[in-house]
């Protein structure tokens, strides 16, 4: 690994323990989130955020049964769009 690589992950966990330590979500740092976490995270609501899930299938991953959202995929959308 390169000294260049390992002080971006050195950053990056030291962002991810300061968030645990804060009053941030942990949820801000997931790579993928639940519906409610998603839903919390991004003030939209969770049947809208649902709808939102089945019209839009790149922001999903499927684990199993379960619906995680892609947390990045669901940040570009909404930067993106005017309205939902």
């Amino acid at each position: 690994m390169e000294e260049k690589e390992f002080k971006e992950r050195m950053n990056d966990y030291m962002a991810m323990m300061e968030a645990i330590n804060s009053s941030t979500p942990y949820y801000a740092y997931k790579l993928c989130l639940t519906l409610e976490e998603a839903a919390r995270y991004s003030g939209i609501g969770i049947n809208k955020m649902r709808i939102l899930c089945d019209r839009h299938e790149d922001l999903i991953f499927w684990n199993g049964s379960k619906r995680l959202i892609k947390r990045k995929k669901l940040e570009e959308y909404l930067e993106k769009e005017y309205s939902i």
